[in-house]
């Protein structure tokens, strides 16, 4: 009788094994999938901001940054998403004339960054014809936020500078 039930037991216990073994596949798959579906709305997400504002949003193996600051584009594709939701929000905020208008001074690159070594976002007005921004992922909602439009308006005085420096050197002639 014990042999009986320990065979019974063990047979349990390998239906049990192959049951956990299925279900954590079956998991895997379907992570896999959601991870396959949200990186494919990040990119319907990234053209749409791109052809509604004209902004370049760079993230993982895109990002260009090499500013004073290190830092790795952000991969995490839930994180992408959160981030790229915070940025329409955040360029709602404007018409998209805006944006068209500052892009006749240099086009609109947001890099979005893992960590800035502290700072929330930076602007590199280094090359007139290519402004770009970098933003600190690893922080708040808010600070996100925040730090868009503090690095927007440092985007503006670049542009601001570059056109004041532009029309003084075409009057010196």
């Amino acid at each position: 009788r014990q042999t009986c039930i320990r065979d019974r037991n063990e047979a349990i216990t390998e239906k049990s094994t192959e049951a956990t073994a299925n279900t954590a596949s079956d998991a895997s798959e379907a992570s896999e999938n959601t991870v396959d579906e949200t990186a494919a709305r990040n990119l319907e997400n990234l053209e749409r901001l791109n052809s509604t504002y004209g902004i370049n949003i760079r993230y993982g193996n895109s990002v260009v940054w090499s500013y004073n600051t290190s830092g790795t584009g952000i991969t995490d594709e839930e994180l992408i998403a959160s981030r790229l939701a915070l940025l329409e929000d955040c360029l709602r905020q404007y018409p998209p004339s805006f944006f068209s208008d500052l892009n006749a001074y240099s086009p609109i690159t947001v890099n979005l960054i893992d960590t800035l070594g502290g700072a929330d976002g930076y602007t590199d007005g280094s090359l007139n014809s290519s402004i770009q921004i970098a933003l600190s992922c690893d922080n708040s909602d808010l600070y996100f936020t925040l730090a868009f439009h503090h690095e927007l308006f440092h985007f503006i005085e670049y542009c601001i500078r570059s056109v004041s420096y532009t029309h003084l050197r075409a009057h010196e002639t």
